[in-house]
């Protein structure tokens, strides 16, 4: 972009330079091409007569060059800011990708940080499951044991009940000994009662454990939804954070989008600001080597009406007995080469002598001098002749 606004700049520079060299040269070939001579009417405005000075021209020509240097220090100003511009805008596109870069350094130290974190709450919670799975296997072996035991002490049980059923025939059949009978049954009793009180407490023993079995189970159930929630929390965190990295890159694309936008919006701004003032300058430029051509061409004009009257000046022989402060208005005209074909006095200066004087110092200085520039001759002229002047 920077190369192309310098390739624009240096071809607008050209382009003016060509310009000027044009119109320079189109002037130069208009002092010496010779036209085919105008017809111009015969009632044409007076031009008084006036000494040209070649210095004039030269102040002329000098500011045209003024001008030009003037133009050329413009350009080269405008490249520099330009360039200058281009460089502040390269700083900040460097500023910028840095804060990029920090941005996403930051982001990836972020993700590395949620990522273990996240590592290391999955460690601990397959370290705590595998505890839970430890203390299960444990309460199931001891559950185990219990139902051993409650199968001993059932047993235990069936054999004390068929003892004591012996114990009742033996009472039957031995009354006599019903004392050491009631007293091995108050002693089998005891042990029933100690028995049923080892079930009960066995019972109460598989109870616990099988609650704790199902708390255990209800903690690996737990866990097993602690680790799914943590896996779909992983997965949303997952999700959200290419999320937030598709917004983001989308938001970088929409802001560069933008800017680009605003960018070449501002530089067609710029340039057609500037194709305008460099129009409105070339106009003006233009207008004001038209004035200074026309004020060229009216110096030679004036040259040119002054050569015929100083021509004129020597032919003219003062009239004896003729005052000063006359003056009379003539109109001459003439033929290709000067040669004069008639004379009339268009504004009298009241002294006959005076007028014809004139006419005859004219007709005696013909042919007329001729232009430098053809394109000024014409076949009719009017000036005034004051010799005072």
């Amino acid at each position: 972009m920077r190369f192309r606004r310098f390739l624009d700049t240096t071809t607008a520079v050209v382009l003016s330079i060509l310009v000027h060299i044009v119109l320079a040269g189109v002037f130069l070939v208009s002092l010496q091409w010779t036209p085919a001579p105008l017809v111009r009417s015969r009632q044409t405005e007076p031009v008084k007569a006036v000494v040209v000075d070649e210095e004039r021209v030269v102040a002329e020509l000098e500011k045209l060059k003024q001008l030009d240097a003037e133009k050329k220090k413009r350009e080269d100003e405008r490249v520099e800011r330009l360039e200058s511009e281009a460089e502040i805008a390269r700083r900040k596109r460097l500023e910028e990708e840095m804060r990029l870069t920090e941005l996403q350094e930051r982001l990836s130290e972020e993700k590395r940080s949620h990522d273990a974190a996240l590592r290391e709450k999955q460690k601990s919670e397959a370290e705590r499951i595998a505890a839970l799975k430890r203390s299960q296997k444990q309460q199931e072996e001891r559950l185990k044991k219990l139902e051993e035991e409650k199968r001993t002490l059932t047993e235990e049980r069936k054999k004390e009940a068929r003892g004591l059923a012996k114990l009742t025939e033996r009472k039957r059949a031995e009354e006599k000994k019903s004392q050491q009978a009631e007293t091995e049954r108050e002693r089998l009793e005891a042990e029933r009662k100690r028995a049923e009180e080892a079930t009960r407490r066995a019972e109460d023993e598989r109870r616990r454990i099988e609650e704790q079995a199902r708390m255990a189970r209800q903690a690996k159930r737990v866990a097993d939804e602690e680790r799914r929630k943590a896996e779909v929390a992983r997965k949303k965190a997952e999700a959200a954070r290419k999320k937030a990295d598709q917004e983001r890159k989308k938001a970088d694309e929409e802001r560069k989008r933008a800017e680009a936008e605003q960018r070449r919006q501002e530089e067609a701004q710029r340039r057609k600001e500037e194709q305008t003032a460099m129009l409105a300058q070339i106009e003006a430029e233009q207008a004001e080597m038209d004035a200074v051509r026309q004020n060229l061409l009216n110096l030679q004009q004036a040259e040119y009406i002054s050569q015929i009257q100083t021509s004129v000046e020597r032919k003219w022989i003062r009239p004896a007995d003729v005052g000063k402060d006359l003056k009379t208005e003539v109109q001459v005209s003439q033929i290709p080469g000067g040669e004069v074909i008639r004379v009339t006095v268009s504004e009298s200066s009241g002294n006959v002598a005076f007028d014809r004087s004139v006419v005859n110092a004219i007709w005696q200085a013909s042919p007329l001098p001729l232009p430098k520039d053809p394109a000024l001759f014409s076949r009719n002229l009017q000036f005034e002749f004051d010799p005072e002047d």
